[in-house]
């Protein structure tokens, strides 16, 4: 089940780097994934199972997405969940080609057994 949107939350809020992802979509799952990523990234620091929530909601609208992978990864991450954020680093990493996922690569390389924040 999707989670819902609070009022006035809208997809222009994503970052233009991740809208850019985002173009391979169609205009109305566009707006509902971009929605989903705002609301992640606002509420990882404040309510990571939410966040979860709202990655896993992008996640089964268009998991192929780089962003997308990487809002499930973050968010798996935050929450708790941390086998699941090295396979989906694993995956977005070997697809990234932007330096952004460049600390979370090195502690996952590094075989960090500590889960902690890059």
């Amino acid at each position: 089940m999707s989670r819902p949107f609070p009022a006035g939350v809208s997809a222009q809020e994503l970052d233009a780097d991740a809208a850019r992802a985002l173009t391979t979509l169609s205009g109305p799952n566009r707006d509902i994934v971009a929605r989903h990523l705002v609301m992640a990234g606002q509420l990882i620091d404040l309510d990571p199972e939410a966040a979860y929530q709202h990655a896993q909601a992008a996640v089964s609208r268009a998991g192929r997405v780089d962003v997308v992978r990487e809002a499930a990864a973050l968010t798996a991450y935050a929450s708790g969940r941390y086998g699941k954020p090295c396979a989906r680093f694993a995956l977005f990493a070997a697809c990234a080609v932007t330096s952004r996922c460049a600390p979370w690569k090195r502690m996952l390389s590094a075989g960090s057994a500590t889960p902690r924040r890059p």
